[in-house]
């Protein structure tokens, strides 16, 4: 019993940790998201969602940002049960290809998203790139609705719910409704 007392945390956390989604990124800042008096690479972000009625611990969980110039930040904190956390100016410069790997404390993989052109192995179930092409109305990748499995390109919305913008029009989904998608958006 004793044994089996001992494991219920561990489970439960593991099901919280699972809970815990890359919610939104944004490669080509359109807008001075760090208030610095213009707008460059360190009004990038990336935004995670707890998306269970569980806090979660981030202490030692990790985000490996995969593009020509990888890094890792390591993170920290506590976020809150549907909640958000941000992290502003991460380390390097992010393309508008590549991917993002979300590791937990125990080395996990919890949630991994590629998009542009990052070959990943299949390419063809990637999020558009993150290159904003009509301004603050796209300069952002985000689950809409919060932690769900759709995306959409849309304005940014730190540490708030994601919003379609009013020229969003499709919700980007793995499959065919992805690459018809994607087609849309390519120049």
């Amino acid at each position: 019993l004793a044994g089996l007392v001992s494991a219920l945390p561990l489970s439960f956390n593991n099901y919280a940790n699972a809970s815990v989604k890359i919610n939104e990124i944004v490669t080509d800042p359109q807008k001075d998201h760090d208030e610095s008096g213009g707008i460059g690479n360190s009004d990038e972000f990336f935004e995670l969602y707890n998306k269970s009625d569980s806090s979660v611990d981030l202490t030692n969980w990790r985000l490996e940002l995969i593009d020509v110039t990888p890094e890792t930040k390591t993170l920290e904190g506590i976020i809150s049960p549907f909640g958000y956390s941000v992290i502003a100016n991460p380390p390097g410069q992010q393309n508008d290809n590549g991917r993002v790997e979300l590791y937990d404390n125990t080395n996990l993989l919890i949630d991994a998203i590629s998009y542009g052109n990052w070959n990943d192995g299949n390419i063809l179930d990637n999020l558009p790139n993150g290159n904003a092409l009509n301004g603050i109305f796209d300069e952002s990748l985000s689950r809409y609705p919060d932690g769900s499995e759709n995306w959409i390109k849309t304005r940014a919305t730190p540490n708030a719910p994601n919003v379609p913008a009013p020229t969003t029009g499709i919700i980007f989904t793995t499959g065919l409704l992805s690459l018809l998608s994607r087609r849309k958006y390519r120049a």
